[in-house]
């Protein structure tokens, strides 16, 4: 006989085939041998994973087998967390407080009526879990279908440039042609200019000066 049994269940870590551990199973173990075998002030200690199809299934069967058995043999405790999201695991506890005929009582019925309800209002899928979580977690890139919208928009884009070339108006008359230079002054040229004033004695004189 045992002191304590520990269930991890949901997805084994590290599992290449990823298949989760299933209701009937874990229920079948309780009743078959983990409770017979535990000692009076033995554990049994499950902790579950709700977050997956398979794994809601489980959750609610063990709620219904722990509920039914008998209060006077076995003391059952549900840790779960508060504020958490619904789906978060938790841990159930089955302490054992006595040796008794009838250790079970109605556990394995109630268990089985819950899961048989389950499946009567959702019936398992025929999918696994794994490729339901691959669904929901890829990270796929853009969808072919995104793909001939980004094309357009780039095509218009590309026409609509063009358009703008095209009406650009031609540049004035009275804007500069490129290259254009400055026309040179009079005095770059060398062209002579007329002057006015008075000479060394004081009288006016007009006469030409060359730059």
């Amino acid at each position: 006989r045992v002191k304590v049994v520990v269930f991890n269940l949901g997805y084994l870590p590290g599992s290449v085939d990823r298949k989760p551990t299933r209701a009937e199973s874990t229920v079948a173990s309780l009743e078959s041998w983990v409770l017979e075998a535990l000692k009076p002030g033995g554990c049994c200690c499950l902790t579950v994973y709700p977050g997956h199809v398979e794994g809601r299934r489980e959750a609610r069967a063990i709620d219904a087998f722990v509920r039914r058995l008998p209060d006077d043999v076995w003391r059952a405790t549900d840790h779960r967390p508060v504020n958490h999201k619904p789906t978060a695991p938790y841990v159930v506890t089955i302490h054992k407080l006595r040796d008794a005929d009838d250790l079970l009582g109605d556990a394995p019925r109630a268990a089985r009526a819950a899961l048989d309800d389950d499946d009567a209002r959702d019936p398992p899928k025929e999918e696994d879990d794994e490729e339901e979580e691959e669904n929901n977690n890829s990270q796929e890139g853009p969808r072919a279908v995104d793909e001939p919208a980004t094309v357009v928009d780039e095509a218009t884009t590309t026409a609509a440039s063009i358009e703008e070339e095209e009406e650009e108006p031609p540049p004035s008359e009275e804007e500069e042609e490129p290259g254009a230079t400055e026309a040179p002054s009079s005095s770059d040229r060398g062209i002579d200019e007329w002057i006015c004033g008075r000479d060394s004695e004081g009288e006016w004189a007009v006469g030409r000066r060359r730059d």
